[in-house]
């Protein structure tokens, strides 16, 4: 009579022991990578969001106003006037002499906008949080 024996031997147990714990490694390598990824792209969205928020708001202003000017780094339109000082982009509102962050944080941060009868164009470079940014806007003047 013969007996056949149920159950695994240790070395069966072993390598599927093994297999499985790279199966784990692998899947929480990809899982941490999706994570860094995820974290990555919400940053630069932010960082764009941030820097497009200033520009539609430097655009609308510019076709609404009576007078603006420019200097190196200053853009003065009406009551708000948008500068950089290197590492913040904002814009102070003379009227109740307060000022707004756009941009905070960054290095090298410059901005640098031109007049040129009605078209007004900015350009925003820098970097910020290892994402590096060149961007420009143009408006044109209605008043």
């Amino acid at each position: 009579m013969r007996r056949y024996n149920k159950g695994f031997t240790l070395t069966e147990l072993t390598v599927a022991l093994v297999v499985g714990l790279m199966l784990m490694l692998v899947i929480g390598m990809i899982s941490s990578i999706g994570y860094r990824t995820d974290v990555n792209v919400r940053r630069e969205a932010e960082l764009y969001n941030d820097i497009f928020f200033g520009f539609d708001l430097i655009q609308r202003r510019v076709r609404e106003a009576q007078a603006v000017s420019a200097t190196a780094n200053t853009l003065s339109v009406d009551n708000l006037v948008f500068q950089s000082d290197g590492s913040n982009f904002f814009y102070a509102d003379t009227d109740d002499d307060t000022d707004h962050m756009i941009l905070e944080n960054g290095n090298g941060i410059t901005f640098s906008p031109t007049v040129n009868d009605e078209l007004v164009t900015v350009r925003l470079q820098g970097i910020k949080q290892g994402f590096t940014f060149d961007l420009s806007a143009e408006a044109m003047r209605r008043n």
